[in-house]
């Protein structure tokens, strides 16, 4: 279960609870990332980002439109911080655009994509 400090400031707060905890244990779950050990810090500015509630309720009424444009804001969001967890390297850091890379497979497609 992902442990998350969430800011008091962000409206409806219970609703974005929610979405973000189901967000992380899905994200976690298809790339095969353990979250345990790890304290998640929910900010204002991820959830002012793209509007999550509209993009996520879209996502979840239409998974398959989500799935086809590979256009999950929140997603994109948690699968670059656990690179940051996995890699413990930077953006433009070989290492971790390697990783980044896999793990957005992994989450889009599955691991049949990555091959040898």
């Amino acid at each position: 279960m992902s442990y998350i400090i969430y800011d008091d400031v962000i409206a409806n707060l219970v609703v974005y609870k929610q979405i973000l905890s189901l967000k992380i244990a899905k994200v976690c779950s298809k790339i095969g990332f353990d979250d345990s050990n790890i304290i998640w810090i929910s900010t204002l500015a991820i959830h002012q980002s793209g509007s999550i509630f509209e993009v996520e309720m879209r996502n979840m009424l239409n998974p398959l439109e989500a799935y086809e444009t590979r256009n999950d804001f929140l997603a994109e969001v948690i699968i670059d911080e656990i690179t940051h967890f996995q890699t413990q390297k930077d953006h433009g850091d070989n290492i971790y655009e390697k990783e980044h890379i896999n793990n957005r497979i992994k989450y889009y497609f599955g691991d049949s994509r990555l091959g040898a």
